[in-house]
């Protein structure tokens, strides 16, 4: 029953970003989805920050998350997850991508352009992420290893 809720408003990315920091920060305002967001996705996947501040609503609707309104001052909105959407987030989170991994690195765009560039300069550039992508890779294999 819930689940067919959840399917007919189809839950987005930025959603599903907004579920994973709400259950592993726990309650949070916009503003602080905002930092939370921006410290999981920031290096992997970009997405406009002003949707924290309207989607977690539509979570609200759809019984994923509660908020609950400060009273007076800003009246400033503090949401949390529900137990349904754990469930959600971990349905979710066991799916496999439907499409190629995009990515939108800078360093990548100017090594594809390298041969404008000097030779050193290349050589750096391509050692700085070969270094990045390692650290990232170790990161996954610690990720794995819990």
């Amino acid at each position: 029953m819930y689940y067919d809720e959840v399917a007919d408003r189809k839950l987005t990315t930025v959603h599903h970003v907004i579920l994973g920091c709400l259950a592993s920060f726990g309650p949070q305002t916009s503003y602080d989805l905002k930092r939370s967001s921006q410290r999981i996705t920031g290096w992997m996947w970009a997405f406009p920050h002003t949707q924290l501040y309207t989607e977690p609503l539509k979570l609200v609707d759809a019984g994923l998350v509660e908020v609950d309104v400060e009273e007076g001052g800003r009246r400033r909105r503090t949401y949390s997850i529900t137990p349904a959407g754990l469930d959600e987030l971990a349905r979710w989170s066991g799916e496999l991508p439907d499409k190629e991994p995009e990515i939108r690195d800078l360093a990548f765009l100017k090594l594809y352009f390298a041969d404008r560039s000097a030779p050193a300069r290349v050589a750096e550039l391509a050692r700085q992420q070969a270094a990045m992508h390692e650290a990232r890779a170790d990161w996954v294999k610690a990720l794995l290893e819990e």
